[in-house]
């Protein structure tokens, strides 16, 4: 571990003072897309395609050429005698001393060999070759009457010095009508081809390694987004196909679109959106209630025009275009943001990810009977009743709490925050006054902020009521109310205020931390209610209609319930008939 942070560190170094050619994409952000993209421009102009293959190029190098390239770029000579001491310490059983090679899985290494064929791509460039190279692999592009064995030679004879050979067996060029696979996208001599058909058959692939992988829908979703769609999206970027109105590439691509959106789909267990509705879920930005996919056809003309700036190396490729892109999509008032909660790395079981989901369609009303009641309450059981059923206490605080200790680890530390409770000494004076959350320091003033959640139409309220309670011990002006809607937003005031004592505190964290708060306490409120309801019916202080009539016919009394559930079931025959659903269980109650 400790060698694997100083080799970082080492890397980090080198990086600041060695000379890396310009189409040497190894070390550069978006390195394969740009690659690829100039191979393909290279291919629509009718240049010949040839890629090389160095024999064990990096147990081959000579360490001295690796050693004067360090010297040459004017790298510190301590590094320098660090990185020689490094090399005369590897050995093996058949030498005492190894005088060619490096650790190719060393990036420190890597780096250096990067830098060694700095000079054998600025000669070989010089000669009217045009390079692109991604740390050992060499792809060469040239006019088509010169032959691809007098390139091969030329280059040879410039990796001599450095110890390195070609293998000429594994070589490849497109001149004699074959195909180049290089980073592992394959090359034609043609340039009309679009690469929509590969990338179709590659995402096929992915999808069914994807699906047979023995982990979770939600960990399922975070590979499809991060690692498979990377393997296709790009092409539009790189593409060089000529699009016509009888090509219809962008159509071709949309089919790439659809395998995702049907996965995806399944997955998330979502059944019988419209196209509209897909495309806005899927690929909308998190704060309009989108998981920000990025997929190939959607992306394509937007894609396109971007190519030349690819090319010149002026943009960060997906980040920069995402950001353009998502800002361009309509937006959906009240949608709730739970993109910000699924896109993120933090573990979500699969209840918790439905539940997200059914929020996300407001489907889980629908789900419930119009005349469905609390077995414990009585009271009609809505989407959300088992987090807020009077007998099922507490579940509200594990919401709370969940975005106070998350919020607690967010404020900088030289604010000197902390919890407002008697451990830390600072519970307010007064005995009447309910506590706020947190404290914080501004400007060498005390502040105070204070979480809730609240509906829209109490949302204003909740706000003031906030301020109200607390401002006469702190002062109206130090009291943040943080008032937090159920789909993940931030009400506008809140983030006012925090927007200038904490900005630290973005929207985009609170949308994150607010859903997965929602998730897990639904969750825990469901495990916990349906416990409570077993143990109620096995105590028999849930009583049927049927049971009820029994009661009747026999005049046996209910039995009585155990502590925690007094009020539960039915107590008094009148009761237990007036509470009676129409179709179902009935119970009592005393609210």
């Amino acid at each position: 571990m400790i060698l694997a942070v100083f080799s970082s560190c080492l890397k980090t170094r080198l990086m600041q003072q060695i000379k890396i050619h310009d189409h040497q994409f190894c070390f550069k952000s978006g390195g394969i897309t740009h690659a690829l993209a100039r191979v393909e421009s290279f291919k629509a102009q009718g240049k010949t395609l040839t890629l090389t293959d160095c024999t064990n190029a990096y147990q081959a190098i000579d360490q001295n050429a690796l050693i004067y390239s360090l010297q040459l770029n004017g790298v510190n000579s301590l590094f320098v005698e660090y990185y020689r001491t490094y090399l005369d310490t590897r050995s093996c059983k058949y030498a005492d001393k190894i005088t060619s090679g490096c650790p190719a899985g060393n990036s420190t290494s890597s780096l250096a060999f990067a830098g060694a064929l700095t000079d054998v791509i600025t000669a070989m460039e010089a000669k009217g070759y045009q390079l692109t190279v991604f740390a050992d692999d060499i792809q060469i592009s040239h006019d088509q009457n010169v032959d691809k064995d007098v390139v091969l030679q030329e280059l040879a004879a410039l990796l001599q010095p450095l110890g390195l050979e070609l293998a000429l067996n594994k070589c490849s060029s497109t001149q004699d009508g074959s195909e180049i696979t290089f980073l592992g996208q394959t090359f034609s001599q043609s340039s009309t081809v679009s690469l929509a058909e590969r990338m179709t058959a590659k995402i096929d692939k992915c999808l069914k390694v994807l699906d047979a992988a023995p982990i979770t829908n939600h960990q399922k979703f975070l590979l499809l987004r991060s690692v498979v769609l990377p393997k296709v999206n790009y092409a539009p970027l790189v593409d060089f196909a000529p699009k016509t109105p009888q090509d219809g590439f962008g159509n071709l691509y949309g089919l790439i679109d659809q395998k995702v959106f049907k996965y995806a789909s399944d997955l998330f267990a979502v059944k019988d959106l419209s196209e509209t509705e897909q495309t806005d879920f899927f690929t909308n930005s998190a704060s309009k209630g989108g998981l920000e996919m990025v997929v190939p056809s959607l992306y394509y003309d937007f894609m396109q025009a971007q190519q030349k700036a690819v090319l010149a190396g002026k943009c960060g490729i997906f980040k920069a275009l995402r950001k353009e892109y998502l800002n361009t999509l309509q937006d959906h008032p009240g949608v709730p943001a739970i993109g910000y909660a699924i896109n993120n790395f933090t573990y979500l079981t699969d209840n918790e990810l439905f539940d997200l989901i059914k929020h996300r369609f407001q489907v889980l009303n629908k789900e419930l009977d119009s005349d469905s009641k609390c077995l414990l309450c009585g009271k009609k059981m809505t989407a959300q009743h088992e987090i807020r059923c009077s007998r099922n206490a507490g579940i509200r605080t594990v919401r709370h709490d969940y975005m106070v200790n998350r919020i607690l680890t967010k404020i900088d530390h030289h604010r000197h925050p902390r919890p407002v409770d008697k451990a830390h000494g600072n519970l307010p004076s007064s005995d009447k006054l309910e506590k706020p959350d947190i404290e914080f320091q501004y400007k060498n003033a005390t502040y105070v902020l204070d979480v809730t959640f609240a509906v829209e139409a109490n949302i204003c309220n909740a706000f003031k009521g906030k301020i109200l309670k607390y401002g006469g011990t702190y002062g109206d002006n130090r009291v943040i109310p943080l008032v937090l809607r159920y789909n993940g937003t931030v009400y506008e005031k809140s983030m006012n205020m925090l927007t200038t004592f904490l900005p630290e505190i973005t929207d985009s964290f609170l949308s994150k931390h607010c859903c997965l708060a929602v998730a897990r306490a639904n969750e825990e409120a469901k495990l916990h209610y349906t416990s409570l309801i077993t143990n109620a019916l096995h105590e028999g202080t849930i009583a049927t209609k049927q049971g009820q009539r029994d009661r009747q016919a026999t005049g046996r009394r209910a039995l009585r319930a155990p502590p925690g559930l007094e009020g539960v079931g039915a107590r008094q025959e009148g009761e237990a008939q007036g509470n009676a659903g129409s179709d179902g269980l009935g119970v009592t109650v005393e609210n």
